[in-house]
């Protein structure tokens, strides 16, 4: 799969066709070592993904928890539950604060 075009849907799809050819027997011996190193890549680089969406998240989800003046905004306290009014600001002032997708690197191999 080529890196610009790997997506989380795209690898799990692929993990999804990889174990079918291993249970399915139609995975020949010669390919067999090829198939399960490139599940394991696969595998990888998913959890890697998940993991910097559960950072993004967390990131997205603490800056909530600031009050409205670090964010630039008049002081308001958050009520358990309450879902702050948007003012405008970008949570993200620093964009080194935004977890993106960069050393992400997708598997190389196909089998």
């Amino acid at each position: 799969m080529r890196k610009e075009t790997l997506t989380y849907a795209r690898a799990i799809g692929r993990l999804e066709e990889i174990v079918q050819a291993l249970e399915t027997g139609t995975t020949t011996i010669d390919e067999l070592a090829g198939a399960v190193k490139e599940g394991v890549e696969l595998v990888t680089w998913c959890r890697r993904k998940l993991r910097a969406a559960e950072v993004e998240v967390e990131t997205a989800l603490k800056a909530l928890d600031q009050p409205d003046e670090a964010r630039g905004g008049a002081a308001t306290p958050a009520r358990s539950g309450e879902i702050p009014e948007a003012r405008g600001a970008n949570l993200f002032e620093n964009p080194s604060d935004a977890v993106g997708e960069e050393g992400l690197e997708p598997p190389t191999s196909s089998v």
